[in-house]
């Protein structure tokens, strides 16, 4: 889904990974 990959890479890009694993997160559950 657009949503899922805008908030994937933008988790990517401003968090670390734990800030990346969070957002893949809250993007897979939601």
């Amino acid at each position: 889904t657009g949503t899922g990959r805008y908030v994937r890479v933008n988790g990517t890009q401003r968090a670390t990974a734990y800030g990346y694993s969070l957002w893949e997160f809250e993007v897979y559950g939601s």
